[in-house]
């Protein structure tokens, strides 16, 4: 794992300033350009673990979840640092997911949307960070 992080340090730096632009410019950088960014930065991770002839496709796949992960995680820090959900906001969740709750509780909309979407895009990150590593094994550069 040591070396895993290592080899993509750059782009997990670079992800990490990503998710702060996130939150410091707001909603518009949120929603177009963080996914974009991060979408380039898994790929380039990808790439930078084929290239050196590090791991093969399968260690360039877990990159992308890997960073996908970690820009999730400090770009949702707000929900962090708020304060912690009240008892009626965790009191009978289940009974609320089939009636309209959103607006009474966005904070745990947040949180479960984050959570879900974290699930559905996790194929789609390895995806691009294996297309990247792709690159990287057929790039004039490789090490192979």
């Amino acid at each position: 794992m040591k070396r895993f992080i290592l080899k993509i340090r750059m782009p997990l730096i670079a992800e990490l300033f990503n998710s702060v632009l996130a939150q410091l410019l707001g909603t518009e950088y949120g929603f177009l350009v963080f996914p974009l960014f991060t979408a380039a930065i898994a790929f380039w991770a990808g790439f930078l673990i084929a290239k050196e002839s590090w791991g093969s496709l399968a260690h360039a796949g877990w990159a992308g979840p890997f960073i996908l992960i970690l820009g999730i995680l400090v770009a949702s820090a707000s929900l962090a640092i708020s304060p912690p959900f009240s008892a009626a906001e965790l009191e009978g969740i289940a009974a609320r997911v089939r009636y309209t709750w959103v607006m009474e509780y966005p904070r745990l909309t947040a949180l479960l949307g984050f959570a879900i979407a974290s699930v559905v895009i996790m194929p789609v990150a390895a995806l691009i960070s294996v297309l990247g590593g792709l690159l990287g094994k057929h790039s004039k550069t490789a090490n192979v």
